[in-house]
């Protein structure tokens, strides 16, 4: 009877394994890093402590886009906030642009993405079931008025953008 042949799988292949996954987003983790830009209210460029900049979009929540009412507001907020600090970013995937999506914590424990939501400055993702409370947030803005919410019908970011592509093609 003959043995199988054992074989050891190269470090290479390994390594390439391990960043795939990485890449399609079906491996999570955390690292920390410094926010050096706010692009939007839930769109950071974080460096890494290796000195990379990754551009990061906070999982679960959707600020205005530009063009919106209180766009100017979550971006400052956000600034505010998070611009020059050191920050622990849980990874949660990555979006179809290939940027990460995660949860920033900010100095002190602080979750950036409940923050936004909570002060009526971005929407809770419909579907994103990995922080409930992101919809209690919202639920409880909309009830006190906060934000965005002081408008009679807000438009949902993802709305906005079919509605503007649409016109755009007229």
């Amino acid at each position: 009877m003959r043995h199988p042949v054992r074989t050891r799988m190269p470090w290479w292949v390994l390594l390439g394994t391990v960043l795939s996954l990485a890449a399609c987003g079906l491996w999570r983790g955390e690292f920390e890093g410094r926010v050096v830009r706010v692009l939007r209210g839930d769109t950071l460029k974080v460096q890494k402590e290796n000195g990379r900049i990754v551009r990061v979009v906070l999982a679960g929540v959707d600020s205005p886009e530009k063009g919106q009412p209180y766009e100017k507001q979550a971006r400052k907020f956000t600034m505010s906030k998070a611009e020059g600090q050191r920050v622990v970013v849980k990874m949660q995937g990555r979006n179809r642009y290939g940027h990460i999506l995660g949860v920033v914590i900010l100095p002190g424990g602080r979750n950036l993405n409940r923050m936004l939501v909570e002060e009526g400055l971005a929407w809770a993702v419909p579907d994103y079931d990995e922080d409930p409370k992101l919809r209690e947030l919202e639920a409880r803005a909309r009830r006190f008025r906060k934000g965005l919410w002081r408008g009679e019908n807000p438009v949902p970011p993802w709305e906005f953008l079919r509605r503007k592509s649409w016109r755009d093609h007229d």
